[in-house]
């Protein structure tokens, strides 16, 4: 049988064009559109994984006269794989042995102008020697308060294509904030209004709805996304021809800078990082680039994800974090049972980078708390889990946010007490309550930002000369930017032991104000943070072996069940 998996996309509302095709002229003044772009390349090797292809098929129909030249690249130059001639209006089929390039694409060539309109149609399908069952599948997103973004994706998904490969049975919007939807989207989707119980515990609902019954699949997203149809089709198409074997990755595109992609959701390393890696750290690519050749994947990033009901069936319901580090629990999960991840790339949405999101203070409590938990969990090295510890408590201390250090620490009492279930239960967020504390005179963030950016002064405090001599041992001064806020921050944090003031001044060299701050505040906080990390150190064994042990309890039907009645 033939399948049609990438449809030639056009373009998308108010996204870039050069992210879907683009035109010049070559060396002899003719006209080409080319198809070397991030949504309209053909990933030949990407679609080898887990299938059995028979042959590989580009049909189309243009509306000039031309030349088509079928490309072909992996990290070499790009090499001819076949050219012809194509009449304006007649529908062309050509057949091509299955190959493992990375890439694919075509360039029309003609001596008429040519616009994007002169696309009749271009799609890129695949010959199977036997027909997978139809899909049927669930769409369900989360949401608190994203009640505008939320039905623009269901407006959009309204557009979704009839399928011979799968049908859409439900589409599941869980709503955590009591918001007021219009009767048109009451009678479209079924909405599902319970507690606010985090992203771990919206996504448990929507996979609890979607198992033990006839769906074979759900594909998740978060309500702040931009989610198009036609990546939907794609999604759901590749599913259908994986034989609805393996959960199925998307990457993510910038929404404020949209043709940049984010990398650094391939490759989960608890020996390294606090989070997730990539061998090579986290990467921006501009989203074209031709040769991003992504390791397989083992982290099932949940901005966008496709999961098989039997694979849910099978490890269970996510853990209560409430939210961050429930989608990366998740893929540990997967990577430990020995599921693999699908990634193919061209499959994304558009979501706000993360280094563009408020810092509130409580969600590094749950930063703090979840990373602990998931290294207890999957035996992450302890003198890991120390170092990055500190970490969480101290450099808030020496930047002078006291409240986020004692969120922080918090943290790790909590963490420590693993038995006790409220901490796993209901809106968390509520149970952390208004943390606040004492102290009239921490610094405030616009305060440490004015700080951060002062020049040196031309008499170094004692805390900045100790401090730079230091790093001029180690060799270390000016080696990065990194460096060189850590050596701002922690010179600041000093401020307070040695009794020390900072003067701002503006460019005529007029004081515009100073701060003064006591000792006494900033030694609180640090003894406070030795305290609570000496702690850690004595009881993180048990806490971690308690955490294991009650690990099952949590990803329970029932656990869950209990929450939303």
């Amino acid at each position: 049988m033939i399948i049609t998996t990438h449809r030639f996309i056009a373009g998308f509302d108010d996204k870039p064009n050069d992210l879907f095709y683009n035109t010049f002229k070559d060396l002899s003044g003719k006209n080409v559109i080319t198809t070397d772009t991030y949504f309209n390349r053909f990933p030949a090797s990407h679609m080898l994984q887990n299938t059995n292809i028979d042959e590989f098929i580009l049909s189309g129909s243009f509306n000039k006269n031309g030349k088509l030249v079928i490309y072909a690249a992996s990290d070499t130059p790009p090499i001819s794989l076949k050219e012809f001639h194509v009449i304006a209006y007649s529908e062309f089929s050509i057949n091509l042995p299955k190959n493992y390039f990375l890439n694919m694409w075509v360039e029309f060539t003609s001596p008429e102008d040519l616009s994007v309109s002169d696309i009749s149609q271009l799609d890129w399908s695949v010959r199977l020697d036997s027909r997978p069952e139809k899909l049927n599948v669930n769409l369900a997103t989360v949401t608190i308060s994203e009640q505008e973004m939320v039905q623009a994706n269901l407006d959009r998904l309204a557009k979704l294509r009839k399928s011979e490969f799968y049908t859409v049975d439900e589409i599941f919007v869980i709503d955590q904030g009591n918001q007021n939807w219009d009767a048109e989207y009451l009678s479209k989707v079924k909405i599902i209004s319970q507690n606010n119980l985090g992203g771990s515990g919206g996504f448990a609902r929507a996979f609890f709805e979607s198992t033990g019954g006839t769906t074979n699949g759900i594909l998740i997203f978060d309500a702040d996304v931009e989610i198009f149809p036609e990546i939907v089709d794609r999604i759901l198409t590749i599913a259908f021809l994986n034989m609805n074997a393996s959960p199925i990755s998307t990457q993510m595109l910038n929404s404020r800078i949209p043709h940049e992609l984010l990398n650094d959701n391939e490759k989960l390393d608890l020996k390294a990082g606090w989070v997730t890696l990539t061998p090579q750290g986290r990467q921006y690519f501009h989203a074209n680039s031709r040769f991003i050749n992504l390791p397989d994947p083992d982290f099932l990033p949940w901005w966008a994800a496709y999961l098989p009901t039997h694979v849910i069936e099978k490890i269970g319901l996510p853990f209560p974090f409430f939210l961050h580090w429930d989608d990366i629990e998740y893929s540990l999960r997967l990577k430990k049972n020995k599921i693999r991840v699908l990634h193919v790339p061209g499959l994304c949405v558009w979501h706000q980078p993360f280094d563009g999101k408020s810092d509130k203070d409580w969600i590094w409590y749950f930063d703090t708390r979840n990373a602990l938990v998931g290294g207890a969990l999957y035996n992450r090295p302890f003198i890991v889990c120390l170092s990055k510890t500190w970490h969480r408590v101290l450099l808030p201390t020496f930047s002078h946010r006291y409240q986020v250090s004692a969120l922080g620490r918090r943290a790790i009492y909590d963490f420590l007490n693993a038995s006790q279930a409220p901490l796993y239960s209901g809106n968390q967020k509520k149970n952390l309550g208004n943390f606040k504390i004492s102290g009239d005179n921490q610094i405030k963030i616009e305060d440490y930002a004015k700080i951060a950016q002062l020049d040196p002064p031309r008499s170094y405090p004692k805390s900045r000369l100790l401090l730079s001599s230091f790093l001029r041992i180690c060799s270390l001064k000016g080696k990065s930017k990194v460096l060189f806020i850590a050596e701002s921050s922690i010179a600041s944090g000093f401020l307070p032991s040695f009794g020390e003031s900072v003067i701002i001044k503006d460019r005529y060299g007029s004081i515009v104000e100073k701060l003064q701050y006591q000792r006494e505040f900033f030694l609180e906080s640090l003894v406070a943070d030795l305290r609570a990390l000496t702690i850690f150190t004595l009881r993180y064994q048990k806490a971690a072996k308690r955490h294991r042990s009650e690990f099952s309890a949590r990803i329970s039907y029932k656990k869950w069940v209990d929450e939303w009645s």
